[in-house]
């Protein structure tokens, strides 16, 4: 109960991932790549295949020898990334965090987003809002690049983006074949995943004098 709200939000989120993170990779790989182990050595591997996603970057099992769905599980695992402060890549678990609980508070037609009992502030949803769309965005980017000026499949260029974005390290064993452009935007992925895009965001705003205008309200049909 003495633990703050952003605390309880980062143990309560890498508790749910690093655990939901373990059981669909076992889930998914104990009849392929786990096959080989005992059921105790395949739950080790799933739970540290489930943190090294995380940003860690190392792997105790071949990574060219996954299945597709598993590819797709661990960029997910990577693109969200660790706590904010930490050394993490990724949107962060706290960006996260809050995009479900405004997600949450549309389908309850709340007027504010609340969060563990605790009202937050509209600046800092729209700042989670903005770091995972340009994650996103910046993420996208690399993919079509890459799926441009590489040969590889396009699963794997996919997986490649997502680890540089991340941080993580993990390749599925296309980096020493990319292009001079392909190396290029591996490295400008990790620059943007190391510092961070709301630290990216931030430099590259102009600070204006604001002006105190209120404008007319608008409607626009969604859905």
């Amino acid at each position: 109960k003495g633990l703050r709200l952003n605390t309880r939000v980062v143990l309560v989120g890498t508790g749910i991932l690093l655990g939901l993170g373990m059981l669909l990779f076992y889930a998914l790989e104990h009849r392929y790549s786990l096959a080989g182990f005992d059921l105790k050595t395949q739950y080790l591997t799933a739970f540290f295949q489930s943190v090294t996603t995380r940003t860690a970057g190392f792997n105790t099992i071949s990574m060219s020898g996954l299945r597709n769905p598993t590819y797709l599980l661990m960029m997910v695992f990577m693109f969200i990334g660790g706590a904010s402060g930490s050394t993490a890549g990724g949107v962060k678990i706290n960006s996260l965090a809050l995009f479900l609980a405004y997600v949450n508070s549309l389908l309850k037609d709340k007027r504010e987003v609340t969060l563990y009992n605790h009202s937050i502030a509209k600046d800092l949803v729209l700042r989670a809002l903005l770091i995972l769309l340009f994650g996103l965005v910046s993420v996208l980017a690399g993919m079509m690049v890459l799926s441009i000026t590489e040969s590889a499949p396009f699963l794997y260029i996919c997986f490649e983006t997502v680890s540089a974005f991340g941080t993580v390290g993990l390749s599925a064993g296309i980096t020493s074949a990319l292009s001079i452009i392909g190396k290029y935007v591996i490295i400008l992925l990790m620059f943007i995943g190391r510092i961070g895009p709301l630290t990216l965001l931030a430099a590259a705003a102009q600070r204006i004098r604001q002006v105190q205008i209120e404008h007319p309200t608008g409607e626009i049909l969604i859905g």
